[in-house]
């Protein structure tokens, strides 16, 4: 009885260290990466994802992603600072680009 609990606990302690540590079981792929995202609502999502040197918005939501625009002219990269929320530069972008207002 004593070594069935020794070995699910360890088992139960392995995965756990597994899901902390940076880079284990998660494939890493540089030529892919999210520039931004807005949510539209609880399921709804608009994501810029840059692929190469293509930026593509896609729109995803609980029924599937689609493939929305391709854009002409590469979206700033807004790089994190004290007190800054990247978020609500990538709105303003993305609602000049479709002709809305802010």
């Amino acid at each position: 009885m004593f070594a069935l609990i020794l070995v699910v606990s360890l088992i139960l302690g392995l995965g756990w260290l597994a899901r902390r540590m940076p880079g284990v079981g998660r494939a890493s792929n540089n030529a892919l990466r999210v520039v931004g995202s807005l949510a539209l609502g609880p399921r709804d999502r608009v994501v810029v994802v840059e692929a190469g040197s293509t930026q593509l918005l896609l729109g995803v939501s609980s029924s599937g992603i689609r493939h929305l625009h391709t854009l002409d002219a590469p979206l700033p990269v807004a790089q994190p600072s004290q007190g800054q929320n990247i978020a609500t530069p990538f709105a303003q972008l993305l609602a000049q680009h479709f002709g809305k207002k802010p």
